[in-house]
């Protein structure tokens, strides 16, 4: 009974220490499967990221090679347009050349008939050889006066720039310049004609005009021409004398100073002597006397400046 008993013990043991050995077989062939599933799932990630990464690369590079294709098709773009906008620039500015030379053209044909058409009539008010008189140059120099005046103007406005009248008004002023016109000093010039001498006291017919004026005032030519004489005597004090050229002689006496001298040109309107009282004066004026081929006429009829 006893021997049965302990034969049953050993054979207990027996049948549990073959079961810890089958779970322990069975366990290690369970780990070794998982250890390989592992290691077979390890690799299929690697190469499921790894294809996925290069995939991203292959992306990218498509993506760049895109952008540089884009960058060069827009660079070819804007150059294009800048060849487009460069001609379209020559064309203009061939275009506005053209019709600049035109504008010129007609400028220039419009300035031809407008100062031929004021010579042409600046011509017509001009004294002739053959009616030249006191009377006339004196209507040709209000004439002259008047055509001055429009042209004065005529500069204030905004189209004198577009025509140049130069010549026209050189022409006028020669015209006008040597006709004595210009009083030499302000004032009105009375005395002209018949008199008492202020100093002798006798009759005389006066042939000049007489202005006072303070000592040193500023004496003006009439008109433009040569100075004949510059000089002094007795009665006369210093004096000058111009010839204008066109028949007009004009005599400046009683003078303190004379500033311009004898041969020597002048033009209309410069400083030639100063006012005084020297020679046979009472005070101080302007003696001015006027001629036209030799005869003497009263100066109030020619100076209208």
């Amino acid at each position: 009974m006893k021997r049965t008993i302990i034969d049953n013990k050993q054979h207990a043991f027996r049948e549990t220490t073959f079961s810890f050995i089958s779970v322990l077989k069975v366990n290690k062939m369970l780990l070794s499967s998982m250890v390989i599933i592992c290691i077979i799932a390890t690799g299929l990630l690697g190469f499921t990221f790894g294809g996925i990464s290069n995939g991203d690369t292959t992306t990218n590079a498509l993506e760049a090679s895109k952008t540089i294709r884009l960058d060069k098709d827009v660079m070819e773009q804007d150059l294009a347009c800048l060849e487009i906008e460069k001609l379209d620039s020559e064309r203009l500015n061939s275009t506005l050349k053209e019709k600049n030379t035109k504008i010129e053209e007609a400028s220039a044909t419009i300035t031809e008939t407008i100062l031929g058409a004021l010579m042409s009539n600046l011509e017509s008010k001009s004294v002739a050889n053959r009616s030249a008189s006191v009377t006339n140059y004196v209507t040709e120099a209000k004439n002259m006066l008047v055509l001055s005046s429009k042209l004065a103007s005529f500069k204030k406005t905004d189209k004198y720039d577009l025509i140049d009248l130069s010549t026209y008004e050189s022409a006028l002023d020669s015209h006008l310049a040597h006709i004595p016109t210009l009083k030499p000093i302000p004032g009105d010039f009375p005395g002209y004609g018949w008199r008492i001498h202020p100093v002798y006291r006798y009759k005389q017919f006066h042939a000049a005009a007489d202005q006072g004026a303070a000592k040193g005032t500023p004496i003006r030519a009439a008109g433009a021409g040569y100075v004949v004489q510059s000089s002094y005597n007795g009665s006369s004090g210093n004096f000058i004398v111009i010839n204008h050229g066109n028949g007009f002689v004009t005599t400046y006496m009683h003078c303190s100073v004379l500033l311009a001298r004898a041969g020597q040109q002048v033009k209309k309107g410069d400083i030639i002597a100063k006012v005084g009282s020297t020679g046979t004066a009472t005070c101080s004026h302007l003696h001015f006397a006027v001629s036209y081929n030799g005869s003497p006429f009263n100066p109030q009829k020619i100076l209208i400046q």
